[in-house]
């Protein structure tokens, strides 16, 4: 997996990735609201599994990863769900202004 990539994953586990609930905490957004939908804080749990503003990309993940991908523990944790998830961020470009392009890490075949 790429230091980006890592990076990401590491982020999104501890709820320090750039959303606005960790943003409002440290102060650098004006609201933990979700900027999309606007109606919860936008966590990491919201941003994946909740948010309708993301519904086509989560469902995508959702038809590829299997139902598997709708576990938020294991999506986190279970190393063959991750280019699932990092298809859905992808695919939402939510992260983008951070981390820039994000691209789905290949599986190695055993």
């Amino acid at each position: 997996m790429s230091r980006k990539n890592s990076s990401i994953l590491i982020q999104l586990r501890t709820e320090h990735a750039p959303l606005n609930k960790h943003l409002f905490r440290i102060k650098k957004a004006e609201s933990p609201l979700c900027h999309r939908c606007g109606q919860y804080e936008e966590s990491v749990q919201h941003f994946i599994m909740d948010c309708p503003a993301y519904a086509n990309a989560r469902r995508h993940m959702n038809q590829k990863g299997g139902p598997q991908t709708r576990d938020f523990y294991k999506l986190l944790s279970e190393s063959k769900l991750l280019p699932h998830l990092y298809q859905f961020l992808s695919d939402t470009n939510r992260l983008r202004c951070v981390f820039g392009k994000i691209t789905p890490p290949v599986l190695k075949e055993k």
